[in-house]
């Protein structure tokens, strides 16, 4: 009899701790704390001088691993961050703290292996502000190509100047580089000189 209210005080113990503590949080929490721990974490994107914020949602989760140490948890998991121009992926270590009352709560992220890649080209506008630096006589924008696979945006102008007897077409070419969550459009003129 002793050995039954034994377990049965073992089984109460284990009953009251998980009850406490939860079972641990859930993918869907998790999105949403990274949504909203991420809007520091995210992405800053620089095209020639500007510098420029994208806020990501994130599109897929995947734990890899969960760590419990009575009210703390630590999580790895995979996650993919995006908008219509972005796509950020990392490995993330999550830290959660349980507190009663209010549950389990984020209380910081580490990213790993981030990468910052992006789905679309510089925009016409930002070619544009570019390409208002120079001081052609006349400048019109007459194509564009970008180059998924190699992340690279080719803006194509016809342009006459003058003052250097040049008439014809010049690319704006800008290629991208990415630092982790950090990626930079890196603009550079090339003129189609015959």
């Amino acid at each position: 009899m002793k050995k039954w209210w034994g377990l049965l005080g073992i089984v109460g113990m284990v009953f009251l701790l998980t009850r406490c503590c939860g079972s641990g949080v859930s993918e869907d929490q998790m999105k949403v704390d990274l949504q909203a721990f991420g809007g520091e974490t995210i992405v800053s994107v620089a095209c020639g001088s500007n510098r420029d914020s994208y806020d990501l949602e994130v599109s897929e989760l995947t734990v890899q691993e969960r760590e419990r140490d009575g009210n703390r948890m630590t999580v790895y998991c995979a996650v993919t961050m995006e908008n219509e121009a972005y796509r950020y992926t990392a490995d993330e270590t999550l830290h959660y703290t349980y507190a009663k009352g209010t549950g389990w709560g984020l209380e910081a992220c580490e990213a790993k292996n981030d990468t910052l890649i992006p789905r679309t080209g510089v925009t016409k506008e930002i070619a544009d502000k570019e390409m208002s630096r120079y001081s052609f006589d006349t400048c019109e924008r007459i194509g564009c190509r970008f180059d998924e696979e190699y992340c690279e945006t080719q803006w194509i102008y016809h342009v006459s100047d003058r003052d250097d007897g040049y008439e014809g077409n010049v690319e704006l070419e800008y290629f991208w580089y990415s630092e982790g969550k950090y990626g930079y459009w890196i603009p550079e003129l090339v003129y189609d000189r015959e």
